[in-house]
């Protein structure tokens, strides 16, 4: 049984909480701790969403999309919420991203389009900075990137995207009248991080 404090949390709460806010703080450690913990909700949302004709890349990219989701819920999780806890939230973010997630992979399955989040050069290289960093859980240090580079408009969209939404929902929770102004902020910040990410390592 978990032993509570003065203000009625319990231990095992009160260290959850001390190591989300160690990782939006940018600690490493702490995102990694986090990503241990719950790769099991991750994967059982991957495994949940996967469809029959999904190629290995495919089973990939879903796992990717729900680790860039699961980076926005420790970002964006309330502590307030009274009754809502972090594995909740996480989980019922990760399960409405990776649904609108599948819903794009069909239609593109249904017609050809070039994805939002291609750049230059990524295609050729095979390899993508911005998510690599995801993948070798250095969740922490894309974190500081991310608000060091981006305006705030950029940050509200990234955010929404990475959640899970589409171009006309982020265009709509923001009051942009264009959803082209979107796709096209998008693949600006997904460029822009890549440089960031591309000129730090370079300098290491």
């Amino acid at each position: 049984m978990n032993k509570s404090n003065r203000d009625g949390i319990s231990e095992s709460a009160e260290s959850l909480c001390e190591l989300i806010k160690s990782a939006r703080e940018g600690s490493q450690e702490s995102f990694f701790e986090l990503k241990r913990k719950y790769t099991p909700l991750i994967e059982s949302q991957v495994t949940k969403h996967t469809l029959a004709d999904m190629s290995a890349q495919d089973v990939e990219d879903l796992r990717q999309e729900a680790t860039s989701i699961f980076v926005n819920a420790v970002c964006n999780y309330d502590f307030s919420s009274e009754g809502v806890e972090f594995g909740l939230y996480a989980k019922i973010c990760i399960g409405n991203g990776l649904v609108s997630f599948v819903r794009s992979y069909m239609r593109r399955k249904k017609k050809t389009v070039i994805p939002l989040d291609l750049a230059e050069g990524s295609a050729a290289t095979g390899s993508d900075p911005l998510q690599t960093l995801v993948d070798k859980e250095n969740a922490g240090e894309l974190v500081r990137i991310i608000k060091k580079s981006l305006s705030d408009y950029e940050n509200r969209v990234w955010w929404l995207y990475v959640s899970g939404m589409s171009v006309s929902d982020i265009a709509a929770a923001i009051g942009e009248t264009n959803p082209r102004s979107v796709t096209n902020a998008i693949y600006r910040i997904r460029k822009k991080l890549r440089s960031k990410i591309t000129d730090q390592r370079n300098s290491e």
